[in-house]
């Protein structure tokens, strides 16, 4: 394959950055103008033929990110953005590493459906050779194997995300992608491993880790649509995107305490209890949890006390339930010290954060009394990556599958498209908390490392009413860190 055959895929690619709004670019570039758009090539042709025109077209991916991200990513920052959306990165998937993988996936289901020998071609011992390079030892195949033999190989590293069963309504694409798509992420999984083993940074590895999850990553394939109230002011987004590939400067000096930030990648700024962030953040998934409840046909309320004094521990109350379930929801951010020296403790079993502050603080908090009083006590409890923990989840799918029930849907879908909408108000929230547009008393914000960015809108909003900037600074234990 000549480098002039991707000569149409790279005009588009150019024409992309010209676009104002870089949500909308970088979804484009993502599902349009990257890997999916040389993909029934790279499966038609050997790798050596695509190797070249292969590694110029990432190339231009890369400089198109550029303009997106408001800067030059690093090779780290690039590196990441390569992986897939649920193992930390933002699907920009390299054409050069994953070639092998869709020819391989190809020739291998060719093989089975019009019956012929793989070990036939010629220059199948090559391919292999360059296909083990790239994968897990466990995985490693030989030039020998048959193509059944092959599938039967990989078939442990297919998991229920490979077959989705959205499949059907994309002609083409079903399950004859399975087994590339498996390949693809067996490969991301060796590149992301081999790079996590070169860091040295605690934050920065601790970071990777929360973010490599489908729940962290699952807001990136929310559609950019402000009706559906999934889209970013584009300071926002872009900070989103430097905050998750681990390249966000923030200012020396935070400009809503005014306190030196010692700490890399927003993580001050996320955790300052001064401007009604962390409010808001709490907020926006509290007002989420409630709309779920009432599309799944629930009577809820929101904001609701026990009895004892000044306690709210339902943030969100569903009442036609059996027993009436007190949802209290928290927003943590798990790379704070104790959170830190609790995963760096070997030699005790390690419980992700959200699990941790779901069992530690908010049932230790209300679970006993709620249920002396005959109701149920759920602690919704979130991280800023979007991370759920296990009882967060469960509530989740439970309200999206009630939903799914009522209106006629597919429960997988309709869970699907739950989450994703979680993710992305979370997202939302850490975005506003990373680029607002301007201090209330002290006046316009520089965007972090002087970032090109565009005029945004942003506020902090509750229901009905903004959040007054002069209220109590102090934030409570019920609205997480």
């Amino acid at each position: 394959m000549s480098t002039e055959g991707v000569g149409k895929a790279v005009k588009t690619i150019s024409a992309l950055t010209r676009l104002e709004d870089p949500q909308v670019a970088y979804v484009l570039l993502r599902d349009c103008c990257s890997f999916p758009r040389l993909v029934h090539l790279l499966r038609a042709l050997p790798p050596s033929v695509t190797q070249e025109a292969a590694a110029q077209f990432d190339d231009q991916l890369r400089l198109a990110m550029d303009p997106i991200c408001g800067i030059t990513l690093s090779d780290d920052a690039w590196k990441q953005a390569t992986w897939n959306t649920g193992g930390g990165g933002l699907g920009l998937r390299s054409t050069k590493a994953h070639r092998v993988a869709a020819f391989v996936a190809s020739s291998v289901e060719c093989s089975i459906l019009d019956n012929w020998d793989l070990t036939t071609l010629p220059y199948w011992p090559s391919v292999i050779d360059e296909f083990n390079a790239a994968l897990p030892p466990t995985y490693r195949l030989t030039a020998t194997m048959s193509a059944k033999e092959i599938q039967a190989k990989i078939a442990p590293a297919i998991s229920d995300d490979d077959v989705p069963e959205r499949s059907f309504a994309h002609k083409g694409r079903g399950r004859d992608t399975t087994l590339q798509q498996a390949l693809s992420k067996l490969i991301d999984t060796k590149d992301r491993e081999a790079f996590l083993r070169t860091i040295t940074d605690r934050e920065q590895l601790g970071h990777i880790t929360g973010c490599s999850t489908s729940s962290s990553g699952a807001w990136l394939r929310a559609v950019p649509n402000k009706n559906l109230f999934m889209a970013m002011q584009p300071n926002e987004f872009r900070a989103s995107i430097l905050w998750r590939l681990f390249s966000f400067k923030a200012s020396h000096r935070c400009a809503l305490c005014n306190k030196t930030v010692d700490n890399p990648n927003g993580r001050h700024t996320l955790c300052c209890k001064h401007g009604g962030g962390i409010n808001a953040r709490h907020n926006a998934v509290r007002n989420e949890l409630h709309n779920m409840a009432l599309a799944a046909g629930h009577a809820a309320a929101l904001e609701v006390g026990d009895g004892h004094g000044k306690r709210r521990p339902g943030d969100v109350v569903i009442k036609d339930n059996n027993p009436t379930t007190f949802v209290d929801i928290a927003v943590i951010h798990p790379l704070q010290p104790k959170y830190q020296k609790q995963a760096a403790d070997r030699k005790k079993i390690h419980i992700r954060p959200v699990d941790a502050y779901a069992k530690n603080i908010k049932d230790a908090k209300y679970k006993d009394d709620l249920r002396d009083a005959g109701l149920l006590f759920v602690p919704f409890v979130a991280d800023v990556h979007g991370n759920l923990s296990d009882e967060a989840s469960a509530t989740v799918t439970r309200l999206a599958r009630a939903r799914a029930i009522r209106e006629g849907e597919l429960p997988s879908k309709t869970e699907r498209i739950a989450r994703i909408k979680l993710s992305f108000v979370i997202a939302s929230a850490v975005a506003r908390m990373l680029a607002p547009s301007e201090h209330p008393t002290r006046g316009p914000l520089r965007a972090p490392g002087g970032l090109p960015y565009g005029p945004s809108t942003h506020r902090y909003a509750t229901d009905a009413k903004e959040i007054d900037w002069k209220e109590e600074e102090s934030a409570t234990e019920n609205i997480g860190g």
